[in-house]
């Protein structure tokens, strides 16, 4: 297992997960780690933007940024994240840049 904060990857004995260290963000929790299952790789990402907080312009970029650099791994990415952002709510701005 990995830890950080309140966010967490999770395998089962035959997955090998290892972390990937990048600069931790600001405006989210970030985990990564590579995963290995037999001759398979893979990257796996988990994202979580605290809700308590308002959504800043300062998130989208730092997001971006995140996923770009992971954009040039030539292998799978898998991504799960909860950003907390309504997007229910039309009058707010950060549900249309969502």
């Amino acid at each position: 297992m990995i830890f950080h904060g309140g966010v967490v990857v999770v395998s089962t004995v035959s997955v090998l997960l290892s972390p990937i260290a990048v600069d931790q963000p600001t405006t989210f929790e970030l985990v990564r780690a590579g995963a290995v299952v037999g001759s398979f790789a893979a990257i796996v990402i988990v994202l979580y933007r605290p809700g308590s907080k308002p959504v800043q312009q300062k998130f989208y970029d730092k997001l971006v940024d995140v996923l770009d650099r992971f954009a040039a791994y030539q292998m799978p990415i898998y991504v799960t994240c909860d950003f907390n952002i309504r997007l229910d709510r039309f009058d707010d701005p950060h549900t249309s840049a969502s």
